[in-house]
């Protein structure tokens, strides 16, 4: 096992909501989460959709979120490859992942606009 590996594994938090914001955190992770929910894209359907991310930090949130197994890349014959969502780790379905990122969605439109 790397030292990172080890280090994290032996990280403790404080409260759930301080692990979410680790693993969602940053300006673009949740944005592609959301992009996700309709189901799987290709890494250029995803760059598409958002405009103003490079190649570059799309590639490094992606992989990101794979090792934290929140969107998984099941690689078939073709390329580039397609990119969808899991969440079996958390121990949510995925039906249940994305009910919380809706909600985070419509809390915001209520609220900003």
């Amino acid at each position: 096992m790397t030292e990172q590996i080890k280090n994290r594994v032996q990280k403790k938090y404080q409260v759930g909501v301080e692990a979410a914001l680790e693993v969602m955190g940053g300006k673009w992770k949740s944005l592609i989460i959301y992009h996700l929910m309709t189901g799987r894209k290709r890494t250029s359907e995803l760059r598409r959709l958002m405009p103003g991310i490079t190649q570059k930090m799309l590639t490094t949130q992606l992989r990101g979120l794979e090792k934290d197994e929140i969107v998984t890349r099941k690689v078939y014959n073709e390329i580039p490859p397609y990119c969808h969502c899991i969440t079996a780790r958390r121990q949510l379905t995925t039906e249940q992942f994305f009910y919380l990122i809706s909600l985070i969605k419509k809390w915001f439109e209520v609220t900003h606009f």
